[in-house]
């Protein structure tokens, strides 16, 4: 078991994990691109290709899941992998598996500059906090949502007579799309709905957006950390070397004698 999770995690297994999402990205692309629908052939292979990469990327999950058990599930890496694939089997679209593209960073990792490997650790360290926070976002969204219906529904439905009509409509306070229209035609009914709006907006864009920001913050500062500390790992690392080295060739001296 020890031995199949080293192999797991090589580096080979990793670049071929990297070659197939890429093959599967590039296979989804020609097959939507229209300049092979005049050749219903290969058009067809195309269509026929792209389950063949989900079932492989499924089952792959699936050794990874019996070979690492509960260490699976701690890395969130794996649980996003998990639930694209359990996306596109279970809403049967599956193109949906481009997205893993965003799981062979690591790879680009490797290849790319030390400012884009700044980049890249960036966003998987900043990935478990923004989840987090985007889901106390979709919270706050949801209980504005329902005080707007109950509040503003019955009079301005077009607006706020559904918590998905709700919603757009808070959508569009938080973005400045066409807000004032919107907020106008509200307080032609309930002059005080400016309040409601000014709320969300502090709440919603000026607080858990500033927070979002945040975060990615940190989490850049925390990746420039490790940079630093694996520069200074490497650093050590050839001085040993190079004392190492040196003192061989004193014994050699020393025998010598």
């Amino acid at each position: 078991m020890v031995a199949n999770q080293h192999f797991l995690k090589s580096p080979i297994m990793h670049w071929l994990d990297t070659v197939l999402v890429t093959v599967n990205a590039l296979v989804i692309t020609l097959f939507n691109m229209a300049i092979f629908v005049p050749y219903p052939e290969l058009h067809q292979f195309l269509k026929a290709l792209i389950p063949i990469f989900l079932y492989v990327f499924v089952c792959e999950e699936m050794i990874r899941i019996i070979v690492f058990r509960g260490k699976f599930f701690k890395d969130h890496r794996n649980l996003f992998v998990v639930a694209v694939l359990v996306a596109a089997v279970s809403l049967q679209i599956p193109d949906l598996t481009i997205l893993l593209l965003f799981n062979s960073l690591r790879a680009l990792r490797l290849l790319s500059s030390p400012k884009t490997r700044h980049v890249i650790d960036t966003l998987f360290h900043s990935i478990p906090g923004a989840m987090n926070l985007l889901l106390l976002i979709l919270i706050a969204y949801f209980i504005f949502a329902v005080l707007a219906t109950n509040l503003y529904g019955e009079k301005v439905p077009e607006l706020w007579g559904t918590i998905p009509q709700s919603l757009l409509s808070l959508q569009q306070i938080m973005l400045g799309d066409d807000w004032g229209n919107n907020l106008r035609a509200t307080l032609k009914f309930y002059p005080y709905a400016w309040i409601f709006s000014t709320a969300f907006l502090i709440v919603v864009t000026f607080i858990l957006l500033n927070v979002f920001i945040g975060v990615i913050v940190d989490a850049m500062q925390t990746a420039e950390e490790e940079g630093d500390s694996d520069s200074d790992l490497n650093a050590l690392k050839k001085e040993i070397k190079m004392v190492r080295k040196d003192i061989e060739i004193i014994k050699q001296a020393i025998l010598k004698e």
